[in-house]
């Protein structure tokens, strides 16, 4: 996948008469903080160890992205955008990011399908040598990859997370709010400045980003970073999971002659998500297992015993299917033949514990998948089954399937 890249001879104009703009920290307008705000990562560069300069000042770059637009800059629909809280001294500065990646309806960058791949390109004067150039970032959800941080080709000098909450609030239920610091200190100035960055899957949402150029002085050489943090358990999220819909007749035919394999009721189930990230977000576990009680019936009887659990993530335009699992059937506790209420039809139902446990490791060389009980395709856009663990957030849910003969 590559990124477009837009003709920007067009916007000349309008980015020499916005050169000179430039503006203070702003909130997040869409789904998040003000991350300037005392106790969250992001920083002005005359308020942070890393800095010495006023964001403005002559002979430094600015540029700072919150609500992405892709119609504000190049063509439309290139999948590009100009910074919309700011930018100084720039002749040329646009974020642009790859297919399958989208402006959600927050004005954040996201995909439900692909790993997210962006890019920062920006243009300018910078007289001053040695340079030190910052990118403060704000994510929501799953991790960048941070691995794959470069500025022109190069690895940051440094790179720290400055804030983090696993249980953010957010219209969404809690999500994983995470700032990252990343750091150059180059000895002259480039002609251009090229930022790349991914994540190794989908469900990142890109929520703001920063960068601020100036002069690397006496007064800022080394950073007193705060330390990465340890092994952690992110959080546990549940996938809901309705009961499984019977016919009201046949529940109740069932339950009168045999109460103690047939409830009278199907109690709805969760499915458990868990998520740990080693230090750095380097290595990843994620967990997701759970037993569903259901109605098993004799295939030579005629029906089926293939059930599906189909999670569904809401969405602002419909619901989307993000994952299909077939749990399999570990416990069949009892086969009872059944006179229904046409006094001829005897069938052979049971009642079955369905399970589903997978378990995936990412790691930077590798992924590793494994599996107990039954199967997840997590990739619904491509043909034959992929599979792995859905990323879940609080909010998706799943609905019990039977497929039919």
């Amino acid at each position: 996948m590559t990124l477009s890249q837009p003709d920007k001879r067009s916007h000349r104009l309008a980015c020499a008469l916005l050169a000179t703009l430039v503006s203070p920290a702003f909130a997040d307008t869409s789904i998040g903080p003000d991350p300037y705000a005392a106790g969250y990562g992001f920083d002005l560069p005359s308020e942070a160890a890393w800095g010495g300069w006023t964001r403005g000042a002559e002979g430094t770059l600015y540029a700072e992205w919150d609500v992405f637009n892709d119609n504000s800059h190049g063509g439309a629909d290139d999948r590009s955008a100009a910074p919309d809280l700011g930018r100084f001294g720039t002749s040329s500065a646009w974020l642009g990011w790859n297919t399958g990646t989208f402006v959600s309806g927050t004005g954040n960058l996201y995909s439900f399908t692909v790993p997210e791949i962006f890019s920062i390109d920006l243009a300018g004067t910078v007289p001053a040598a040695p340079l030190r150039v910052v990118l403060q970032v704000e994510t929501q959800g799953q991790f960048l990859n941070y691995d794959s941080f470069t500025l022109n080709d190069t690895q940051p000098t440094q790179s720290t997370q400055t804030y983090r909450n696993a249980a953010f609030p957010s219209p969404q239920g809690p999500t994983d709010l995470i700032h990252r610091l990343f750091v150059w200190d180059l000895p002259t100035p480039p002609a251009a400045f090229v930022f790349r960055f991914a994540s190794k899957e989908p469900h990142v949402s890109l929520t703001q980003a920063a960068v601020d150029i100036g002069p690397q002085t006496a007064s800022n050489p080394d950073l007193p970073l705060p330390p990465e943090p340890s092994a952690a358990q992110d959080r546990t999220v549940l996938a809901k999971l309705p009961a499984e819909a019977l016919d009201a007749n046949l529940a109740a035919q069932l339950h009168a002659q045999y109460p103690r394999w047939f409830p009278e009721t199907w109690a709805d189930r969760e499915l458990t998500f868990t998520r740990k990230t080693d230090r750095g977000g380097k290595r990843v576990t994620q967990i997701l297992k759970g037993g569903i009680p259901a109605l098993f019936q004799d295939t030579a009887a005629g029906g089926s015993n293939r059930v599906y659990l189909d999670i569904y993530r809401p969405d602002e335009a419909g619901d989307v299917k993000i994952a299909e699992c077939q749990p399999k059937a570990t416990k069949i506790r009892r086969w009872k033949k059944v006179t229904l209420d046409d006094g001829i039809s005897r069938s052979r139902y049971g009642t079955a514990l369905y399970r589903l446990e997978l378990k995936a490791v990412t790691l930077p060389a590798k992924n590793k998948f494994t599996k107990r009980f039954g199967l997840c395709d997590v990739d619904l856009a491509t043909a034959g089954i992929q599979p792995g663990v859905p990323a879940l957030l609080d909010g998706d849910y799943a609905v019990f399937r039977r497929e039919s003969d």
